[in-house]
């Protein structure tokens, strides 16, 4: 249960960079869609590590897409953080059935790293 524990919090922080509050404004819209195709073009590239199908990355980028665009762009509480992140998990672990457990946490992983990327790529 403790190895979860770090996933855990990455999927937090993640969470919490996907929906930040400095997205909050007019254009949010443009923003989401920014953060989104920022977010997808960086899945792509790392997916030279991964190794997933197209058809498997069509449908965890679709999942992250999902996310972003149902989400409002706002401050979330801890517990909205990660339910936001254990929806993304649980999504992609029934969407992805032949791509090992494992595989799935690195994926959510990495996710969270290009998510704070993506976010500070935006800010500037």
């Amino acid at each position: 249960m403790k190895a979860h524990r770090p996933i855990t919090t990455l999927l937090a922080v993640a969470a919490f960079t996907l929906c930040t509050p400095t997205h909050a404004t007019a254009d949010g819209g443009s923003k989401r869609k920014k953060l989104t195709e920022c977010v997808n073009k960086e899945l792509e590239q790392q997916n030279k590590e991964w190794k997933l199908s197209a058809v498997d990355l069509k449908k965890f980028t679709k999942i992250v897409d999902d996310e972003i665009a149902k989400e409002p762009l706002k401050k979330h509480t801890t517990e909205e953080q990660q339910r936001i992140l254990k929806d993304i998990e649980e999504k992609a672990k029934r969407d992805l059935p032949k791509v090992p457990k494992e595989k799935i946490d690195k994926m959510l992983m990495t996710l969270t790293l290009h998510a704070m990327h993506c976010t500070k790529e935006m800010g500037s």
